[in-house]
Formats: C-alpha cells, structure tokens, sequence
C-alpha cells in the first residue's frame, strides 16, 4: 500500500486497486483543484476499494510497526502490545479460523488480530476460538480514514474488544495466586496484628504468638491460616480474591474462633504489606456472636417470646401486615450468619384471641385491632350497624331517607349526635363501620376519634362533621398509628373548637387554624 504523494502522476505510478487488481492512475492535482487521488482507468467497474485499502492498510501497519493498542481486560488495563513477529494473511478468501494477523510476542505467545470493515467475527467463530482456547482481537476500523488510521491502531483503545484471551486469564489468576501467597507469608512472620471494628466493638492489636497454614486449595488461590494470640485466643484468616470468597470454598465450622477475611483484590504484589491498611473485615466475631447467642436464649427460655427464622417469618405468621413494619417483631437477631426473629408471642396470642374477620372489610385477611378494650365492643357493635342498616326506612324532621341510612340529607347536627352516641360506631364514606372512640358535639360541629382497623398502620382517624342545609360535611383531618398520640391531638383540637367556636358561634373555623 502507497501514499497518492509518494508515486509518479498517471499510470506511471504502476499502481493497482486493492480490491479488484486493475490498473490505478494517479491523480495527483494542483492548487485550487481537486484532491490528489487514484482513479479507475476507464471501463472498470470497481466497488469496495475504499474500505478494501482501509483494512490491507490496517494490516500494513500492525505489519510494520510491529504493535497495536490493546483494550483493558478485566483488571488488566489498556496497553501497547510489541511484536517481535508478525505475519500477515495475503489471501482474500480465509477459512474457518485463519487469521488476517497473527502476532509473536518475546515470550513466544501468539496474538491473532481480526480487521473488521466489512464483516465481525460471528457467533459461530467465537465459539471456535473459545473452544480452541486462543486469543484473538478484533479492531472495527469502519468509521476511520486512510489519514488516522496509523494513530488510531496504535495509540487508541477504542472500537476494539476481546473476543476471547486466555493468556490474560493466565496471568490474572497467577496474579491472584501470588497476591495469596505473599499475605500467607506475611501472616505466617508477623508478630502483631491490627484488627478492624465489629459493630460496637473497637479496632485492636494482638500479638501473635503463633501461625500456620490451616488449609489451602489445590490451585492456591485460597489460604487458611491460624493465628493464636499471646492471651491463647485463635483467629482464623481466609485469604483470596473476592469472587473466592464469595463460593464460600473451605468455610466450613471451625469451632471457637474469630474469623475475619482478608480480600486479596486491590494488594500491589509491589507493595509493603501493613495490617492496618490491609483490606480485612470480620464474619465471625467469638464474644459479640456469644453475646447474641446468650440473648436468643434468654429469648427462648421466655414464655413470652418466640425465636423465629427471619426466612420463615413472613411465610408462616398469618398476623404479618402486608405493607409496613409488623407489629410483634421486638428484635433481630444475626447468629453465625443466620437472621432470626424475636416474635412478641404473649401480644399476637393476645390479640388472636380478640380477633376476627370483618364481613365490612374490603381486604380478605384477619384484622387485628392492638388495643384490647375495643375489640370485643367493636365486634358487637359492627354488627349491631349491621342490623340498623338493615331496619325500615324511618322519618328524620318529615323528611323520608333513602335506603343509604344513616349518611344522607337533612340531618341535623344534634340528630346525628345523637345517633352516633347511640350507636357507637360511625360508617366511613366507604361504607365501613369504625369503632368511636370519642365523640364531642362543639356548636354547629362534631369532632370524633375513631379506629378504622382496615388502615393497618394508621388506623386511628379525627374526623370533624357539620351541616349545610341538611346535608353532612364529613372532613378526615388526621390519622395516627397509636392511641396515645391520637388521644392528645383530639384533645388539642376539641379546646381549640370549644375556645374558638362557642366564643364566636358565627365564626367559619379552617382546618390549618387547628393543631394536628
């Protein structure tokens, strides 16, 4: 391959198309006319040439630089790769795995190098060269030019991948290996330790008074070693890379001892070793793991509590709530790695007992009502509602209802006052009876405190009624998750009514004026 600049003008140049092999002229031009460039002689048909030129170049190229920028690989970053030799397949039509370059590096490795302009390695050659464990690079030179494409192959790292390299491999894993090998050495001569904090406990030092190697896999990528302290208190290190340590490979119970981990992953063979900055954290602490087992006994030796796997919670306690956090769960508990539960087993017995599925509710579960001096009376009372609901349509001031009884026109505010003190519950704009807590008619309003169990989280409501020209104006104000908290914003709003309110009867009385 020729530069336009480097050849005589016309046929003289003695130059040939690339794509089709057909005599080329040379165009060389001049000022303020048309680019120098080869050109057909006339009656040749060619289509292709261009990128036919752009790959033979590529090769020319890796040919007689003798390098090419290769692209990271894992944790193995970009670099330029040097030849000692390279060798170039001339023919056109290669078959099955023949290679456009193959690359000989000092260390007699082999590099085939795949151009891709027109065609990508498929799915079917990869698969070959994976399976023949050889290494290949392929460079997309389609959006380059003639003019880049020397600094594009040898100084970029882009439109480049892997299609398969198991010499980086190879030397990932003896990296690894070395990496294992050079923190066993390191725990097998040290004399004193730094350890990291565990949760409530601080970092330390311990003197070492004897090491050795527990155990190790075959290919040495994971180490066991066995530390006792000057005190007689044995550590356990497992060593290795990340995803090792992630098979849980050797972990097996080892009995009354600390287990930390060592990750081998960001150590520079080249660097100093030091305890204190190695990258070490702890999967079994001996006293904070007694500490939790001597409170998962406690636990169990209570009548009160049950200890429950935290995979089995959710699944088998029928009382969980669908949304939110559940209201029986008194602790966590991480022993040796396993989760368990703390289940309030006197307070969910407690309320099974008082439980019941409501005929009004629109979920298809067990509703738990967590206060215990409603939930009888508002058993009776739903259906109590119930059969209200259901009597002969009555006359309220002359005027007929419909059969949506008790909420529809021309109520007055002590009517319904009256009503709901006698009955005890009050009917949600849904339809849903809820028990009343409290009930205070204020001049022209009531305010009342219900419980709505449906609600699961929040099923305590403030609700305050009023009255414009017999229809009711019902306004939910506020929803609370317990009955303290609930309690004293009622309160709070009903002197704020009363203060408000009776002062000034006349007075219209908002929402934000009130405390919540």
């Amino acid at each position: 391959m020729v530069y336009i600049d480097s050849v005589d003008r016309g046929l003289s140049c003695n130059c040939r198309c690339p794509k089709c092999n057909e005599p080329l002229v040379a165009k060389l031009g001049h000022e303020g006319g048309r680019q120098a460039h080869f050109a057909h002689c006339k009656g040749y048909d060619c289509h292709g040439s261009y990128m036919t030129a752009l790959h033979k170049l590529a090769e020319q190229i890796i040919e007689e630089e003798k390098a090419v920028m290769a692209p990271a690989y894992k944790e193995i970053g970009r670099q330029r790769m040097s030849f000692t030799q390279v060798e170039v397949e001339q023919r056109v039509e290669r078959k099955d795995l023949q290679p456009n370059i193959v690359g000989v590096t000092e260390d007699g490795l082999c590099w085939i190098i795949e151009i891709r302009n027109t065609h990508e390695v498929d799915e079917s050659k990869k698969a070959k060269l994976i399976e023949s464990n050889i290494t290949c690079l392929e460079i997309d030179v389609r959006e380059q030019t003639l003019e880049n494409l020397k600094s594009f192959i040898l100084e970029s790292a882009e439109n480049r991948e892997w299609i398969n390299n198991p010499i980086y491999d190879a030397q990932i894993v003896e990296a690894k290996r070395k990496r294992v090998s050079k923190l066993e050495e390191y725990l097998l001569s040290c004399t004193e330790l730094t350890f990291p904090a565990y949760e409530d406990y601080d970092s330390g030092k311990i003197s070492i008074k004897e090491a050795f190697v527990l155990s190790k896999t075959d290919d040495k990528l994971f180490s066991q070693v066995k530390v006792l302290s000057s005190e007689g208190v044995p550590f356990v290190f497992n060593i290795g890379s990340h995803d090792i340590l992630e098979t849980d490979i050797n972990k097996e119970s080892l009995g009354e001892c600390n287990e930390l981990i060592i990750v081998t992953d960001n150590l520079s063979p080249e660097d100093d070793i030091n305890s204190s900055a190695l990258d070490m954290s702890w999967s079994y602490h001996l006293v904070a793991e007694k500490e939790r087992e001597e409170k998962a006994k406690e636990y169990r030796n209570n009548p009160k509590y049950d200890v429950i796997p935290s995979s089995d919670c959710p699944y088998k306690c029928k009382y969980r709530p669908v949304n939110g956090e559940c209201i029986y769960i008194k602790e966590v508990l991480h022993i040796k790695g396993d989760s368990y539960v703390v289940c309030d087993k006197e307070r969910r017995l407690k309320d099974e007992k008082y439980s019941f599925v409501s005929d009004e509710s629109p979920y298809d579960k067990k509703i738990i009502f967590r206060n215990g001096k409603f939930e009888l009376a508002l058993r009776e009372r739903l259906q109590t509602t119930k059969q209200i609901i259901e009597k002969p349509q009555r006359n309220i001031q002359g005027t007929t209802m419909s059969e949506n009884l008790p909420f529809e026109k021309f109520w007055t505010i002590e009517d319904y006052y009256k009503y709901l003190n006698s009955l005890g519950s009050y009917e949600t704009e849904k339809g849903y009876s809820a028990e009343i807590v409290q009930c205070e008619k204020v001049c022209n309003k009531i305010i009342l405190l219900y419980i709505y169990p449906v609600d699961g989280i929040t099923p305590y409501h403030i609700a305050v009624i009023s009255t414009d020209n017999g229809n009711l104006i019902r306004n939910d104000v506020a929803v609370y998750t317990n009955e303290n908290s609930a309690m004293k914003a009622y309160c709070k709003r009903l002197s704020a009514m009363r203060n408000s309110m009776c002062c000034q009867p006349d007075m219209e009385i908002h929402d934000n004026d009130l405390p919540f």
